[in-house]
């Protein structure tokens, strides 16, 4: 499978051609954030004494810029005992939001969501992967983009 392409986990038969942003809140987010230009450029990498996961903000993360996109999995950073280690971690935040869509109200928190009213919706993600300029392109021929996010660059 090219990267940039979309991946059914649902074991349906779908056409790429019908895919519209519709359907997007369907599809599982993207594994590594894609990030649109820091709008202050002279600002240097974070610091390396924290141990604070390194993650981009969310004004720069792509995925904030997309109706109906949720990330379920992410790729941070930690600083390990020999350098920097990536680490996938679940999405709390975007699965909150997602779930909230399907059924307001049904996640208050990470021990407290409502499993019985979700059991009545059925959910078919998806997933993309690829290098950050292929996924923009795959969204983009889907009609995922909105205008100002298509003619910014990312940083990659």
């Amino acid at each position: 499978m090219e990267p940039g392409t979309s991946h059914d986990t649902s074991g349906a038969n779908t056409h790429p051609q019908r895919a519209t942003s519709a359907h997007l809140s369907s599809r599982a987010a993207l594994t590594t954030p894609l990030r649109l230009p820091a709008l202050n450029s002279d600002r240097g990498p974070p610091s390396m004494d924290s141990d604070e996961p390194l993650s981009p903000t969310s004004s720069m993360d792509l995925m904030h810029h997309i109706p109906g996109l949720y990330r379920l999995l992410d790729l941070v950073q930690e600083r390990g005992t020999g350098g920097m280690v990536d680490k996938v971690i679940i999405s709390q935040e975007s699965i909150q939001k997602f779930v909230n869509t399907i059924r307001p109200g049904s996640y208050k928190s990470e021990i407290q969501v409502d499993f019985k009213g979700l059991d009545q919706h059925t959910i078919k993600p998806r997933g993309i992967y690829g290098s950050a300029s292929a996924i923009v392109d795959f969204l983009d021929s889907i009609g995922c983009m909105i205008d100002e996010t298509q003619v910014s660059p990312l940083v990659l």
